[in-house]
């Protein structure tokens, strides 16, 4: 019998419902060349093709910015073509009964009542309109595959399919895990974000794979035939390894939590067990598995060797959840909460002001416990938070009531359908185990704005709660003529039909823009950073000014392709390309030194061109990342601001100028008081500007407190310049200066008492190197009282006591040194300098005390470097410590460090050399035996 027109329709709707399944988990652009695939675009079609085309294509073949993006798009023009299709089966063929109308109509109302928040109640209303545009592809989806699952076994189909596309994603991320993707996926940074590469997420890809072995799981113990059970067995074990090895805490506290109810419930239904030793075996599998992650072996390529497991579980300490984003997030969001309980701030609107209310929490709480951050926050890692604080009590009433209808409804429908088939049950554990995982998840993490995930979820929701029945009251009546049907039908499948074309108009703007903009996003971003980190050229050498200058400048202008319109609201890229104006600024000066020194003929107005184009340039990145700010609060944003403008006030002396970049400097600051960039940027103005000291001094005790390495590498490294550099009064201006900030962040939390100690140590030493030895002498005694650490000053003391040639006192105090400290791991430069001290004091000759360090030196080149601080640092002699640092210089592995050889140049230049009459005899500290 021919198959009807109803028949083929409606099974082109099942096989698109499941087509969106697999577009959502493993869509990705591969690894294309996009200037070589437009080139040859460019030679196969005529010009009024050629931006359509591009449009269309390039992002769903290229490597885009966000993977995510480009699934949000595909999934919102694929479920819009469903809805198109299932609309036009149900105008012609089935009308809508009584009670579809209530159930489509609480749909519907939360759909509406999330428009009006995204539309006239948020403060972003483009943002929050494409936000609209993603919930209600993934709610309408839900709606559609509820109806079809209602006459068709959906549920084992599906499941079968998410099994299937479980298993791809399983493969491909053990092949990322090794390295073996051979090129056809983009790599991605860091190990847990290439393995979740394909699905978009590296905790996305743990969720969707914790979500696919419950359904495994219930297949196993349901089926009756070995062999399926053995396969399922494997797919299962290949499951937890990449679980293991993609590293999510939070997927392994959700499987530990719900793994073992789901086992005994399957057990008590089916009657089937795996027995003990079966059991045995999985145990022992899994065993190993996990210690594989311990076997420290390059031939194990089994283990993470970027970050091993117990080093990921050896981060669950106080220290590690004092940086928690999760609980940061949850203790800000509370007043935003309390400012508008029942309507929230609207749909979408948490990115925008989550960073306010975070900023008022920093400044109300300059000491808090919970550490800052210095990246945005655009969600809340906790989707039922943030759906409170977007949508309010109301938002969160709606959401609760329709979610208790569809599960109240879907477990009478299963109560009357398990007669008929009560093996499916089990299949139905499983699906609810998946659906409370990623319930939880929602407390953990973001999974309701991950595309792969909602939308199976919203699949597996929709055919667990519309069950066909043999005698569901809710069934549809048989098919009637076209003049019979109601009118009621009528105008509800025209208004659904409206929508869907509204909501496919809406979803066809934003993604496919949002897809173009994203693509010059990484676009930009790879000509931004091969220019910020100082790439080569293919030959190996550094890239020149004007290579730089040239490479950001094509990367400014990428985007602005006659035949492309973009999205002119994406605010990342717009922040982007201000960024990249800056950034062209900056080079401005060494282009036009590179143009000085190459005396071209068309130098002199090729320079007199960029000078004029470098305030342009500058103005022009503060505009456009205000313009960025119109959709995202972003502390990075009001820096770039600040920045340009502060490197724009030198050029142009208008003191509007200079207050927009004081300005926006302090609003980034207050955004993210961890910025370290921005803090020391705003301190160093105000120094150079000679404004607010207490300021200065919050600022950079804000850089000490939350990014340490950062105050070594921007603040200490001007004091041991000035040091190095002869400037004793420079090097102690700058020694107190810091350690008043030290002691700032002491005196109000203890924590940092061990920065303070620190800079003590450094403040005393400038002393001791200007000279001022009785102020040193009286610092180290306020330093003992102040902080009891016997060891720390001892090592001040015996620097001041060698300082002030008072050997025997010095030798008391290192002889307690070295005899307290084996431990210690300045144990060897203690035990260098005793003996060292030994031969100055005559207690031991050089032979005795100093020749078996020189016969050690050869294989341990540090102790050459040790003894040559003792004689420079301790005794002042700098030809001594010259020629130990010529004998390290002389062993060519390891090679000098950075800091040794700027140590020996200079010696160098300290030591005159001798003239070849006047040669002093070898000093016998220094001669070689």
């Amino acid at each position: 019998m021919k198959p009807s027109v109803q028949f083929m329709i409606e099974r082109f709707c099942r096989i698109q419902a499941l087509a969106v399944l697999i577009v959502a988990a493993l869509a990705r652009p591969l690894q294309i060349n996009s200037e070589d695939l437009f080139n040859r675009l460019e030679a196969l079609l005529p010009d009024s093709l050629l931006g359509p085309v591009y449009t269309a294509t390039l992002p769903m073949l290229c490597n885009v910015h966000e993977v995510l993006i480009l699934k949000e798009g595909l999934i919102a023009m694929s479920v819009w073509l469903l809805t198109a299709v299932w609309l036009a089966v149900r105008f012609v063929w089935r009308p809508f009964r009584p009670s579809e109308w209530r159930w489509i109509g609480v749909v519907l109302a939360v759909l509406v009542a999330l428009a009006v928040s995204a539309l006239f109640q948020s403060p972003t209303p483009w943002y929050s309109f494409k936000t609209l545009t993603r919930v209600a592809s993934v709610g309408i989806y839900g709606l559609v595959v509820a109806d079809m699952a209602r006459r068709d076994d959906l549920l084992r189909r599906g499941a079968i399919l998410i099994l299937a596309i479980a298993g791809a994603l399983t493969v491909v991320a053990l092949l990322q895990h090794v390295g073996w993707t051979l090129g056809f996926l983009p790599a991605s940074e860091g190990h847990r974000n290439r393995m979740g590469s394909l699905i978009g997420h590296n905790t996305g890809l743990s969720i969707y794979l914790l979500m696919a072995a419950g359904i495994a799981l219930s297949f196993l113990y349901a089926s009756r035939r070995g062999r399926t059970k053995l396969w399922l067995a494997v797919g299962l074990g290949f499951f937890g390894l990449v679980l293991l090895l993609a590293q999510s805490r939070s997927a392994w506290a959700i499987a530990l939590v719900l793994v073992a109810p789901l086992l005994i419930g399957l057990r008590r239904l089916t009657g089937w067990g795996p027995g003990l030793k079966r059991a045995a075996l999985a145990a022992a599998v899994a065993a190993l598995l996990i210690g594989s992650q311990f076997v420290n072996n390059p031939l194990n390529v089994l283990r993470v060797m970027e970050y091993p497991l117990a080093r990921r579980l050896a981060d669950l300490t106080p220290a590690t959840l004092r940086t928690e984003t999760r609980l940061r997030t949850l203790r800000c969001s509370l007043p935003l909460i309390a400012q508008s309980p029942l309507v929230g701030h609207g749909l979408g609107s948490f990115q925008y002001v989550y960073p306010e209310a975070q900023r008022d929490y920093y400044l109300n709480n300059p000491f808090m416990w919970i550490t800052p951050t210095d990246k945005r926050t655009q969600r809340a890692h906790n989707d039922y938070l943030q759906w409170l604080v977007e949508t309010g009590l109301i938002g969160l009433a709606l959401g609760g009531y329709w979610l208790f209808a569809a599960v109240r409804r879907g477990r009478r429908r299963q109560a009357r359908a398990l007669t008929v088939a009560p093996l499916d049950e089990a299949h139905r554990y499983g699906v609810a185990f998946a659906l409370l995982a990623f319930a939880m998840q929602g407390l953990l993490d973001f999974p309701f704005h991950i595309a792969p995930l909602v939308v199976t979820a919203a699949f597996l929701f929709a055919v667990w709660h519309s069950t066909p029945a043999p005698d569901d009251d809710d069934a549809l009546p048989p098919p009637r003529p076209f003049f019979r049907r109601r009118i009621g039908s009528l105008a509800l499948s025209g208004l659904l039909l409206l929508l869907g074309i509204v909501g496919g108009a809406a979803a066809w703007r934003f993604h496919t823009r949002e897809l173009m903009a994203d693509f010059y996003n990484a676009s930009a971003q790879s000509n931004y950073r091969l220019v910020a980190d100082n790439a080569s050229n293919p030959d190996g050498r550094p890239l020149r000014a004007s290579d730089k200058y040239r490479v950001l400048n094509e990367s400014d202008q990428y985007g602005h392709l006659p035949a492309i319109q973009l999205e002119p609201r994406h605010s990342e890229y717009l922040f982007l390309r201000g960024l990249t104006q800056k950034a062209i600024a900056d080079l401005i000066p060494a282009t036009i030194d590179e143009l000085e020194k190459s005396q071209a003929a068309d130098a002199a107005p090729r320079i007199q061109s960029l000078q004029t184009e470098r305030p342009q340039r500058y103005a022009l990145a503060a505009d456009l990342a205000r313009q960025s700010l119109r959709e995202y609060r972003n502390h990075r944003a009001y820096a770039l601001i600040g920045d340009a403008y502060n490197k724009l006030y030198p050029l142009s002396r208008n003191t509007e100028h200079l207050n927009a970049a004081i300005e926006n400097l302090e609003v980034a600051v207050g955004y993210s008081p961890a910025y370290a960039p921005v803090l020391y940027q705003l301190s160093e103005l105000y120094t150079k500007l000679g404004r607010h000291p207490e300021r200065i001094i919050e600022l950079r005790s804000m850089v000490a407190r939350y990014h340490w390495r950062y105050y070594e590498d921007k603040f200490l490294e001007y004091l041991f310049g000035a040091v190095s550099e002869g400037e004793m009064d420079r090097a102690l201006g700058a020694a107190r200066s810091l350690l008043e900030v030290a002691e700032f962040n002491a005196d109000h939390d203890s924590r940092y008492a061990s920065h303070a100690k620190r800079m003590r140590g450094f403040y005393i030493q400038a002393l001791i190197f200007r000279g001022d030895y009785e102020t040193a002498a009286q610092e180290l005694q306020t330093s003992r009282e102040r902080y009891p650490d016997s060891r720390r000053w001892d090592k001040v003391e015996a620097h001041l006591l060698c300082a002030q040639k008072q050997y025997a006192e010095a030798a008391t105090v290192i002889d307690r040194l070295v005899a307290g400290g084996a431990d210690d791991p300045e144990h060897l430069f203690w035990e260098i300098a005793r003996d060292m001290l030994a031969v100055r004091t005559g207690r031991a000759s050089a032979t005795e005390a100093v020749a078996p360090w020189l016969q050690r030196a050869p294989q341990e080149p540090t102790i050459y470097e040790y003894m040559a601080q003792v004689a420079n640092e301790f005794f002042g002699d700098k030809a001594a410590a010259l020629g130990y640092l010529e004998q390290r210089e002389a062993i060519a592995t390891p090679p000098l460090s950075a800091p040794v050889a700027d140590r020996l140049r200079e010696l160098r230049q300290a030591v005159e050399p001798l003239g070849a009459g006047d040669a002093a005899e070898p000093n016998e500290a220094t001669q070689n035996p």
